[in-house]
Parts: structure tokens; C-alpha cells; sequence
């Protein structure tokens, strides 16, 4: 049974990934595969990994009853394999640091994305790697994103 209460991990619900409680078999199975790598992420921050308001699973249209932000029909949200996600006590660059070391040493094999934004790391399990991660090379979107003067000695391509 899918409910707002149904357990996708030890720390997270349906409510949190579906708020709408639209999602259908499969992607009711990237869901629970999502909710795994949001638990690995609370593990190794020993902190509550928080998904934003409109941070999960973004269903069609027409099974919304609340207004969503608008995203592309290949969105990883719309596939029901995104989360954008804040800890507290952590900057966005940081939080997306501590994701692309996971990655990198095999511990979150499962991802396929990471973007920083202001305020919020999305995190994806598309199944190959994002071009714009270049390889887990931080993704970062200068107009909605993070101070790029921050961050880049921590992001050098070299």
C-alpha cells in the first residue's frame, strides 16, 4: 500500500518524495532506490537529510493538485529520480562536496548527478552519468546557483 506514511528507508516517506502520492510502479521502485542513497547521505552527515517542498517526485499534469515549479518532461524529477536536498548546518558546497567524495570513493554508486544551487544540492540516479557533472566534476548554474568566486578553487577541472 502506498501511503504518505509508507517507509521508502529508515528515515524517509512517501510524503517526502511524493508528496502527491501519484507515483506508479516504477517509479515507485527509483523512489525507494532514491530514498537508499538519501539514507547513506543522513549516515555519513550524522544529520536529517531535509527534501525542499518541491525537491521529489514531480508527477504529470494532470494528477498535481497543487501548483509546481516548471520543469522539462525529461526532468530526473519527473522520471522520480531526483531529490533536491538541504542539511542543516552545511553549506551547499559542502553537502555537494561530501556527495562527490561518496561517489568518487564507490559509496553512492547509485547517483548519477549532483548540481549546487543556492540553498539546496540536487541529487539524481539517472542511469548514466550527467554530461553536466563531467564525471562528477560539480555542476554549478551561475544564475541560480552559488557564488562560482566560493567555489572555484575547490572545483578546479585539472
Amino acid at each position: 500500500m502506498w501511503t504518505p506514511d509508507t517507509r521508502l528507508a529508515r528515515h524517509f516517506t512517501v510524503r517526502e518524495l511524493d508528496p502527491e502520492g501519484a507515483a506508479d510502479g516504477k517509479h515507485r521502485d527509483r523512489l525507494r532506490e532514491l530514498a537508499g542513497v538519501l539514507e547513506i547521505i543522513r549516515e555519513r552527515t550524522a544529520r536529517p537529510v531535509i527534501v525542499t517542498p518541491s525537491g521529489g517526485y514531480q508527477p504529470p499534469a494532470e494528477q498535481q493538485s497543487r501548483p509546481w515549479p516548471p520543469r522539462k518532461p525529461t526532468s530526473q524529477h519527473r522520471q522520480a529520480r531526483a531529490a533536491d536536498i538541504i542539511v542543516r548546518g552545511m553549506s551547499s558546497v559542502d553537502l555537494a562536496n561530501l556527495v562527490i567524495a561518496l561517489c568518487r570513493g564507490g559509496v553512492l554508486d547509485a547517483v548519477g548527478g549532483v548540481g549546487c544551487y543556492r540553498g539546496f544540492v540536487h541529487v539524481d540516479t539517472r542511469p548514466r552519468r550527467s554530461r553536466q557533472t563531467l564525471g562528477y566534476q560539480l555542476a554549478m548554474w551561475a544564475g541560480d546557483g552559488i557564488d562560482l568566486d566560493r567555489s572555484a578553487p575547490r572545483f578546479s577541472l585539472g
